[in-house]
């Protein structure tokens, strides 16, 4: 059973699909970030979860490159709009849900799991083929970020996978990003 972690950090969350699918399974973990990926690389190779393939793209509305933050604290980076002279920025390659799942063969995601730090709408802009073969999803929307407190990220998402047939359930939290999370179950 196919899953996908997008924004995968260091692979703690890949470590989990990868014993809930089994040998049979394949869990495709995406990270951008150069030192994060290296950390999930060390941690696939070191654990020996060879059901977890590790890619190294930022999921979003494009495929090219875009510029991603490139500070010390490397799990927290994001992608930046714009750059300025005083950002410590690195130019990262970028694909689009549509043309990873195109370039990899899959035809299911059994779970997408997205942890991409405010960049879940342009996710959504590269994903409009995909979207119809995924059966669950959670997603961590962070209005938060920006103190938003209209959550326009949130109901930007919630209203896109409705749209595409899917239940979507919040369960509302006082921690910011624990109530930042929307799952998604395909409608039969």
């Amino acid at each position: 059973f196919p899953s996908h972690d997008i924004a995968a950090g260091t692979g703690t969350e890949a470590i989990i699909f990868s014993k809930m699918i089994g040998p049979e399974g394949r869990v495709h973990a995406i990270e951008c970030h150069p030192e994060t990926f290296k950390s999930l690389e060390t941690l696939i190779i070191k654990g020996g979860y060879s059901n977890i393939q590790a890619h190294q793209w930022a999921i979003g509305n494009e495929n090219g490159t875009v510029w991603f933050q490139d500070e010390y604290a490397h799990q927290k980076n994001a992608l930046m709009d714009q750059v300025s002279s005083q950002d410590k920025s690195i130019s990262v390659p970028m694909r689009t849900l549509d043309q990873f799942v195109f370039e990899n063969g899959i035809d299911r995601i059994d779970f997408l799991k997205v942890n991409i730090e405010g960049a879940e709408l342009h996710m959504l802009e590269g994903m409009e083929q995909s979207v119809s073969i995924i059966k669950t999803a959670a997603i961590s929307c962070h209005d938060f970020i920006e103190g938003d407190n209209g959550y326009f990220i949130m109901s930007s998402v919630r209203d896109f996978f409705e749209k595409k047939g899917f239940r979507v359930i919040h369960l509302p939290a006082e921690h910011p990003v624990v109530n930042s999370w929307l799952y998604m179950i395909k409608e039969p």
